[in-house]
């Protein structure tokens, strides 16, 4: 299951998670990031050593 869908499909599931984040920690990120299978960080790596 993708985390990420799983809170962005559902309007009352995204306030359920702000209100968890609200009473454990106000530090925290109140977003989920989607993680992108591309890594583009790493390919430029990749570039620069092929360069």
């Amino acid at each position: 299951m993708n985390i990420w869908s799983w809170f962005q499909k559902s309007p009352a599931r995204q306030e359920d998670f702000e209100n968890i984040v609200d009473e454990l920690n106000e530090s925290i990120e109140k977003t989920i990031l989607y993680f992108s299978s591309t890594r583009w960080v790493l390919l430029g790596k990749v570039i620069d050593r092929v360069l």
